[in-house]
């Protein structure tokens, strides 16, 4: 079997990692599964939900993991695609805020 193409390298954020570690388990399980799969695909925002962050620099993405079947995502992913380096900084996660 051939190995899969790698598209993305990933850089963590102190912010990313401070984080991460007050996700439960499932959470960081489930981020940890993102990570693995995000590496691999050439253009993420095409195969993940993700809003564009409207006040930052271009290529800075918020995706959405975990979801619940009607549009809630239970995590946050913050990523800036650094197109030029193919680098992905993670810059911060939580868990999704739910819409009243």
């Amino acid at each position: 079997m051939a190995t899969p193409k790698v598209f993305w390298s990933i850089q963590f954020t102190n912010g990313f990692k401070k984080s991460f570690a007050g996700l439960t388990e499932l959470e960081q399980w489930r981020v940890r599964g993102f990570l693995r799969n995000i590496v691999h695909i050439k253009d993420p925002t095409k195969v993940y939900h993700h809003t564009a962050c409207e006040n930052c620099p271009p290529d800075f993405h918020l995706f959405g993991l975990s979801d619940d079947g009607l549009g809630n995502s239970g995590i946050e992913i913050q990523v800036w695609l650094h197109k030029k380096t193919q680098t992905a900084w993670f810059l911060k996660c939580r868990k999704a805020t739910k819409p009243n």
